[in-house]
């Protein structure tokens, strides 16, 4: 996705040694910013420039955070921090409301109490209004 160009333009900006590494794991680990941007792109009205944004800002604070020592691969752990960040933007920037999943079962259950109701009171209005008045 990145081409060598783009990796020595960036070896040649005499950056310190520990930034100058860090931005070539971010151009060489960049498709799963866009990877991630391009999977909640379908889960909400944002935009997709806004999501790639905060997967690549994800993508750079897990490249400072990530240690080999663990014994996890870079990409599993950076995917994975690119969507948190945009899980966080979500949550914190976006004009979406999230309801309770709680609150929208107690709201289920309810509509279901009330639509039995509701037929049972039918079928007991309909079978009283068969039955001849007794007179």
């Amino acid at each position: 996705m990145i081409s060598q160009r783009h990796l020595r333009q960036e070896s040649r900006r005499g950056l310190p040694p520990c930034i100058a590494r860090r931005n070539q794991q971010a151009l060489k680990h960049l498709g799963l910013a866009h990877c991630a941007a391009r999977r909640q792109q379908q889960r909400g009205p944002e935009e997709f420039d806004d999501l790639l944004q905060e997967s690549r800002v994800g993508l750079i604070r897990g490249l400072e955070r990530f240690d080999q020592q663990r014994g996890l691969r870079p990409s599993s752990y950076l995917l994975s921090r690119a969507n948190g960040q945009i899980l966080h933007y979500r949550r914190d920037r976006s004009r979406t409301i999230r309801i309770p999943w709680r609150l929208r079962d107690l709201y289920a259950a309810g509509m279901k109490i009330h639509m039995n109701a509701i037929r049972t009171s039918c079928r007991a209005s309909a079978i009283t209004s068969l039955q001849p008045n007794s007179l």
